[in-house]
């Protein structure tokens, strides 16, 4: 395993694969992974002479004779996820392997070049390639994967994935035998592991809480794997979905991991009807839920698991996935199976494809469809004001669209600056124009945040409406994958000037 180390400086550099020269801290912890390279010999020169290990600088040659396959990681200390995943590769790591490699420091254009060749646009990202044929192994999440199997992922080649891939699978279908009535409780707390809010209603196992929500006329039973974060609106907005589905769907909060020192598992254990005890989650019952959910990770996590009155059957998993699947596709999507992720897809390829056509000379601004109605695109005006139409002045010469959120730290940074720089150029005659595309998590933040800034914004919405997919959608037809950005735009023509308005704006004097 070679770790690459990335400088903080790059750290404003967010793009997709196609700008692959700069990298981000991808702060949702999510891989994408790019596709296989060609089926030739990888060749060692592309790390340097020498390699990094315990005892110092080694020639890459030795330290990789007689190795099948190479790992490559790139990572960086000023990364929170960076930091959060590294422990687990290098628990499980040691525990099969004598030692982790790392390309020096200084060698930053061998980092760059190997950057641009797996198309490295997030980290911490984990990339193997087999040595002998050059071919990159396939996974949708190596970093998942090591999370999930541990030491047995290792040496992270097709065949090790596919054998892990096939143990877990085994052991899943075991786990859930073991939900239904009269399975052993111990596999998920005992036999008091779920609390009520009722407080006279007695604990019970979590077998016994399925198959009474079964017996009450539930359909489907939501384990919300939580992390206690009370100011997170997501929770509430999941349980205004949940009191639209109606008595089909019963909730039982998980106290998974804490978000912060604040974060508190107290108030939810009242706000959903049913918890689960935090003694009751030993070792063996998260490590048994955690392997329900498969390669998802994280929390708040939503593990809908289908009931039977039926004492005998199993339940069965209807979905795994962050929350926001179900704040996206919303009740009438009940129980967020496949099923109605493919619908969704479908619905939004159709819109997405819409928009791309409106894309050429900015017209998606100016020629706002809803229905057969078309007009210009409502916009809010500076500081979060009224509603107003996009409106073109004449002497405007640049249109800036300016991709950012409240939660992002180098934005919160670059924010002044373009205000800064809009406020210059346009003291005479307004010459540039920004729109603010919010990728902001809720309205609050949106609000407080378009607050500071001195250029018109697209409407935030709620999840699901018009104003809220226009937003992903915008960024989806730009192919943005980064924040902060700036894409210029030349008012007259449309003509795209550069994805690179951030570099310019930062410069001494900034002009678009």
């Amino acid at each position: 395993l070679v770790f690459l180390g990335l400088p903080p400086f790059e750290l404003l550099s967010i793009t997709q694969p196609k700008f692959s020269h700069a990298t981000t801290c991808d702060r949702h912890a999510r891989d994408h992974l790019p596709p296989p390279m060609p089926a030739t010999p990888f060749d060692a020169a592309l790390l340097g002479e020498t390699l990094l290990t315990a005892d110092g600088e080694k020639p890459t040659s030795e330290v990789l004779a007689g190795k099948k396959t190479l790992a490559l990681y790139f990572s960086a200390h000023w990364c929170p996820p960076c930091r959060g995943f590294t422990p687990t590769l290098v628990k499980e790591y040691f525990a099969e392997m004598p030692g982790i490699l790392a390309l020096p420091f200084a060698k930053r254009a061998l980092k760059n070049t190997l950057s641009e060749m797996f198309k490295v646009s997030g980290i911490p990202t984990l990339v193997s390639v087999d040595l002998l044929s050059g071919e990159q192994v396939v996974a949708d999440d190596l970093r998942g994967a090591v999370t999930r199997f541990g030491g047995s992922a290792f040496p992270l080649s097709a065949d090790a994935l596919l054998a892990a891939e096939s143990v877990a699978a085994a052991k899943r279908d075991e786990i859930i035998a073991g939900l239904r009535t009269g399975g052993d409780d111990a596999l998920f707390g005992g036999a008091e592991a779920v609390l009520s809010s009722d407080a006279s209603a007695p604990k019970r196992s979590l077998q016994a809480a399925l198959q009474d929500s079964a017996d009450s006329g539930a359909t489907h039973v939501a384990l919300l794997l939580g992390n206690g974060d009370g100011a997170d609106e997501t929770y509430a907005k999941y349980e205004e979905i949940a009191a639209s589905v109606g008595p089909q769907l019963r909730t039982i909060y998980i106290p998974w991991s804490l978000y912060n020192e604040e974060a508190s598992h107290a108030p939810f254990k009242t706000r959903l009807g049913l918890a689960m005890d935090d003694a009751a989650l030993t070792e063996v019952a998260r490590d048994n839920l955690a392997a329900l959910c498969g390669d998802k990770q994280g929390a708040p996590l939503l593990l809908v698991l289908a009931v039977f009155a039926d004492p005998t059957a199993p339940p069965a998993i209807a979905s795994v996935d962050n929350i926001g699947r179900v704040l996206t596709l919303g009740a009438d999507a009940f129980p967020w199976d496949d099923a109605a992720l493919a619908a969704r897809n479908s619905a939004e390829e159709t819109r997405r494809a819409a928009l791309t056509a409106t894309l050429p000379q900015l017209r998606w601004l100016s020629e706002h469809c809803e229905g057969d109605v078309c007009s210009a695109l409502p916009l809010l005006s500076p500081g979060g004001g009224a509603v107003a139409p996009w409106v073109k002045a004449k002497e405007l010469e640049v249109v800036g669209l300016y991709f950012s959120a409240h939660w992002c730290p180098p934005c919160r940074g670059f924010t002044p600056k373009l205000a800064a720089a809009y406020e210059s150029v346009n003291k005479e005659a307004k010459k540039f124009e920004v729109v603010f595309v919010s990728l902001d998590r809720d309205a609050a933040s949106f609000e407080e945040y378009h607050a500071s800034m001195p250029f018109k914004a697209l409407p935030f919405g709620n999840d699901g409406d018009a104003s809220a997919n226009l937003r992903g959608d915008v960024a989806a037809a730009y192919e943005v994958s980064g924040i902060p950005c700036l894409m210029l735009f030349d008012a007259k023509t449309g003509e795209l000037l550069t994805e690179g308005g951030c570099g310019m704006v930062r410069t001494l004097n900034p002009k678009p």
